[in-house]
């Protein structure tokens, strides 16, 4: 089994710069900080590789009209594809095609959707160059079988950080009705052998036999359709469907910006609520240390003043003490030298401590006042907090219940109305005037 080597991914316009990412041999991991365009690469290549359409739609892609993807696969010439950013099929040229070598081999049109009966389709392409282009899968309990897609095999290909971090298996979608066909896509990986020795359980074989090639004669005539469909439809007839359709296109893109600008401003004011929470409980805190910390900074002011006022105290009764005749020499209190021999000034001492003690009593009033200042400060912040914390609270509601849904609708209805339009242009034997 050969395998496919993802080379580049770009996105270009007219008038806009080729935005470009080149990819490695091996496991290429894609890493950055939030809302910097990892979920939106991994969706680019996805859709790339038979996606129906590209869900997201960030700023960045404004401008943008295509995506490029080159391919390689050993034993095959390489393959670059490339598609509109609306969805619809592919150009695949036999070349490694980038943004610096533009040589370019004559395109064929390959089909996004997969058909067991066409090769003409992006799924058979990759298909066969890894050598699966022919293998039947298990589809459910009864052992009813169907042919390999690679959207089967796509989501090996490419894997997000929701689907590593998830409590289930990345290789499996979550999705009960896929798990068969899922769990038979990754034995088939394992061991090369596919399904088509199974036989189908039926309650009623002639019936279902029957219903079967109902179905198979259901898909020759659809495919039969598509085919006279695109082959044989008159150009004066689908002109105007082209033009009501460009009208419902346009009308349906102003409602989806309106939701979406509606989505974006309560996606900002969650934003804002969210900054706010974490500024103001941040604060909360801080404040919660520094009273803390000031409780016991007012502890140390109390234990000093009552040093203080003992050194006073003691002092002034040394103060007013009576000088009398040193009992040793003899000498008058005029004689003596009490303070070059002592360094005992106490009147001196009495006056320091009074001055250290209003100085400390004047700190003491500044920290109660900055104390009183936090408390009102705290205070202000709990009632902000509140009030941020409702307007969270109204944000993610609007969120689920309005905003989310109105958006999904509109897309839904945008994204038909794409479809639709390149069924008609798909459908036409020449390009069309009105395209757009």
């Amino acid at each position: 089994m050969s395998s496919l080597l993802l080379r580049y991914l770009a996105c270009c316009g007219p008038n806009r710069p080729t935005v470009e990412l080149s990819l490695v041999s091996g496991l290429n991991v894609i890493c950055g900080a939030s809302d910097t365009g990892k979920s939106f690469i991994a969706e680019t290549i996805d859709f790339m590789l038979g996606q129906e359409d590209l869900v997201r739609d960030i700023p960045e892609r404004s401008g943008y009209d295509r995506i490029r993807l080159a391919i390689e696969s050993n034993g095959w010439p390489p393959l670059s594809l490339e598609r509109s950013v609306e969805g619809g099929n592919f150009r695949a040229y036999e070349n490694l095609l980038t943004d610096q070598s533009e040589e370019r081999t004559e395109p064929k049109i390959l089909k996004w959707k997969h058909s067991a009966a066409r090769q003409d389709t992006l799924s058979y392409a990759l298909l066969e160059r890894i050598g699966l282009s022919s293998k039947i899968l298990r589809k459910n309990a009864a052992a009813e079988t169907r042919s390999l897609s690679f959207r089967d095999m796509a989501r090996l290909c490419v894997t997000t950080e929701e689907e590593i971090q998830g409590r289930g298996s990345p290789l499996l979608s979550g999705q009960f009705t896929t798990a068969t066909v899922e769990y038979s896509a990754f034995k088939l990986l394992l061991t090369g052998v596919d399904d088509s020795s199974l036989v189908a359980t039926r309650e009623e074989p002639n019936r279902r036999e029957d219903t079967g090639k109902i179905e198979l004669l259901d898909q020759m005539i659809s495919d039969l359709q598509s085919e006279l469909d695109e082959e044989g439809a008159q150009e004066d007839e689908l002109i105007p469907q082209l033009v009501k359709l460009e009208d419902s296109i346009r009308i349906q893109n102003d409602a989806l910006a309106g939701v979406q600008k509606t989505l974006g401003a309560i996606l900002e004011g969650r934003g804002v609520a969210i900054q706010e929470l974490r500024s103001r409980r941040a604060r909360l805190v801080e404040i919660a240390e520094l009273n803390e910390r000031f409780h016991l900074l007012d502890s140390h002011y109390q234990t000093d003043l009552e040093r203080l006022s003992a050194i006073h105290e003691s002092g002034s009764m040394f103060v007013h003490l009576e000088q009398k005749v040193c009992p040793l020499c003899g000498a008058t209190p005029h004689a003596q030298h009490l303070d070059s021999e002592c360094e005992g000034n106490t009147e001196i001492v009495v006056q320091a401590a009074d001055a250290e003690m209003l100085k400390i009593d004047r700190l003491r009033r500044e920290l109660a006042e900055t104390v009183i200042s936090l408390g009102v400060e705290q205070n202000q912040l709990q009632e902000s907090l509140a009030a941020f914390e409702g307007q969270y609270k109204t944000c993610e509601r609007e969120l689920n219940d309005i905003a989310s849904p109105a958006f999904a609708t509109e897309r839904a209805s945008y994204n038909q109305l794409i479809d639709k339009r390149s069924d008609v242009r798909l459908s036409s034997p020449k390009p069309s005037c009105c395209s757009a």
